[in-house]
């Protein structure tokens, strides 16, 4: 279990955390962030240098699903807005710069006209083969068949902005 607030905080007085997410330090070796969705709360991170002892360190405006990149000098949320995928930057985890929302193809796609969310995003650029970041989300037909209808889709990017998907550059949008 990770006392996600620090050592001193009991586990029967932590809030309910959902969708954790876990990273290496950019600048800094053997130290590890953890962001989670503490509810009504933004994104919450913490970090630690032993996987053991975690310090509460802050939170950012942002929805669940949070899902971060170490690229270069800059850190790259990715959370779950009410429709989209959230995008935010930071170099120090603590300033963040809004870089909108990304909603890819959505409004061609029927099959994801009710929402379009969870973006995960995935740094593949050094796995031979792959050579660039993946994204899968999950999108939902009508907004309220939140239990049914819903698919699950994948967009890349080589730098991550812009972001293509399947068919995009041939001009075929799926239905």
């Amino acid at each position: 279990m990770i006392f996600f607030l620090g050592p001193e905080v009991p586990h029967e007085k932590m809030p309910r955390m959902i969708d954790p997410c876990i990273i290496a330090d950019k600048d800094e070796s053997r130290k590890w962030w953890c962001f989670c969705k503490i509810k009504q709360t933004g994104v919450s991170m913490a970090w630690s240098r032993d996987l053991k002892t975690w310090h509460f360190d802050g939170r950012v405006d942002g929805g669940e699903n949070a899902r971060v990149i170490a690229q270069n000098d800059e850190y790259i949320l990715f959370h779950s807005p009410e429709n989209g995928v959230g995008v935010k930057r930071s170099r120090d985890l603590h300033s963040w710069r809004d870089e909108g929302v990304l909603t890819l193809g959505q409004h061609d796609w029927q099959w994801a006209q009710g929402r379009l969310t969870a973006g995960y995003g995935f740094d593949a650029r050094t796995i031979p083969g792959v050579g660039r970041c993946v994204m899968v989300f999950h999108c939902e037909r009508d907004k309220d068949s939140f239990t049914h209808d819903a698919s699950i889709g994948i967009a890349w990017s080589g730098d991550l902005k812009p972001w293509h998907w399947p068919g995009e550059a041939a001009g075929i949008r799926p239905r």
